[in-house]
């Protein structure tokens, strides 16, 4: 089930501009949107073709909480 499901990629990133540079800049993905998520943090979200690559501004250094997950409709079913 998780085959044909949408991969998400979650990581902090401590310069959300430097980080579009490169991934729209230099990698070509396209940035889906750029929004504050909540007081004083923003993400942006890049289309991956099969996923989504999102960062969330904030310290990367020592953080320990990237995630990675699935879009599905149905989590029970899943």
């Amino acid at each position: 089930m998780l085959g044909e499901a949408r991969l998400l990629a979650n990581f902090k990133s401590a310069d959300l501009d430097r980080t579009i540079a490169f991934y729209e800049g230099t990698l070509g993905l396209r940035v889906l949107h750029r929004r504050e998520i909540m007081p004083g943090v923003d993400e942006v979200r890049f289309e991956t073709g099969g996923g989504i690559l999102c960062f969330e501004s904030g310290d990367p250094e020592g953080k320990t909480n990237d995630l990675v997950g699935w879009d599905v409709r149905d989590v029970q079913a899943t």
